[in-house]
């Protein structure tokens, strides 16, 4: 993996995923622009061209609430498992994007 001073070491697997999941955080928290829902449907825009970026982190976060993500251009339809569970990952994502 590369270090924060430029040069390379060798990480262990969790390691690494450690820095994929941060950065993928970051990809969500500079894409996303705004959250809306319907029902157990979340719509997140995004900025043109960041919505692919941006459903991978979701899917990346592995949450059980989400059933699953599909990405435009600069738009996100998040399925939730139940209605019930819309708040808490819409709470969770506007924590992400502070």
């Amino acid at each position: 993996v590369l270090t924060k001073n430029g040069k390379y070491k060798y990480a262990t697997i969790k390691q690494q995923e450690k820095v994929l999941s941060d950065r993928l955080i970051k990809v969500f928290k500079d894409s996303v622009l705004s959250i809306d829902y319907t029902r157990n449907i979340i719509v997140l825009k995004t900025l043109v061209g960041a919505a692919n970026a941006a459903a991978a982190a979701i899917d990346a976060m592995d949450l059980k609430e989400v059933v699953g993500t599909i990405a435009g251009d600069d738009t996100i339809f998040l399925l939730a498992r139940e209605d019930k569970d819309v708040d808490n990952l819409i709470s969770y994502f506007k924590k992400l994007m502070k």
